[in-house]
């Protein structure tokens, strides 16, 4: 049985590339016949709060599917001003394929943009990308994924599955403060919110720091999806 590679993360109800404009043809890939269910993951339970935070476990195996792969890393983020207003982008790493998707609706804010691509990492790369993975040291501290409590935030999630490590969580942050408050005060409550929010630990900065950098126009779609008026 084949499956049509769709982004993982839309097993949680995010966005899928799968959707948009693509530049490379969709990857089909062999479905293992187990449908088994990584219990370390997911749970019945309903949301849940903590210190002021609501999170939401997982009720569906991201992984599902994947099962024969050695390696995978989903980082997903979300930024805008509302629930529509907002741009979103998606770096997949699956063993040695790693996979780049961004989309953003008109909006207020924004430009309709839609991009997927996906490269072949070299060995090399796999081996930096796994070492990385091992130093950041990334634990789950809380089940499941912190909700926003604001419209205007920015939310990220990471989902790893690589030998017995398994990880589903994130964190979030806000997009709107005070006039007057300065660049370095805005930077200290973010990462102050970040922290406070997150359901994992470690130093998963240095991981997304180098999964952006291969994201090599990133920088570029989002400049374009921001509406000049």
């Amino acid at each position: 049985m084949k499956k049509v590679f769709t982004l993982i993360i839309a097993t949680i109800g995010l966005f899928s590339c799968s959707q948009v404009a693509t530049e490379e043809v969709t990857t089909e890939v062999e479905a293992a016949p187990s449908n088994k269910v990584d219990t370390n993951l997911m749970t019945d339970e309903d949301s849940y709060s903590d210190n002021g935070v609501e999170y939401e476990p997982l009720t569906e195996d991201p992984f599902e599917g994947y099962e024969n792969a050695n390696l995978i890393i989903d980082y997903f983020v979300t930024e805008g001003w509302s629930t529509n207003d907002r741009h979103s982008y998606e770096i997949i790493v699956i063993d040695d394929q790693i996979m780049f998707g961004f989309g953003s609706p008109q909006s207020d804010s924004h430009r309709e943009v839609h991009y997927e691509k996906k490269e072949t990492l070299s060995p090399a790369d796999v081996k930096e990308i796994a070492s990385l993975l091992k130093k950041a040291n990334i634990k789950q501290v809380r089940t499941g994924i912190p909700k926003p409590d604001a419209s205007a935030h920015k939310k990220e999630v990471l989902l790893v599955r690589n030998g017995s490590q398994r990880i589903a969580g994130g964190m979030f942050s806000y997009v709107v403060y005070e006039d007057g408050t300065s660049e370095e005060e805005i930077d200290k409550q973010i990462a102050e919110t970040r922290r406070e929010t997150a359901s994992i630990s470690g130093n998963y900065d240095m991981l997304f720091d180098n999964l952006r950098k291969r994201f090599t126009n990133l920088d570029s779609l989002i400049t374009a999806s921001v509406s000049q008026e």
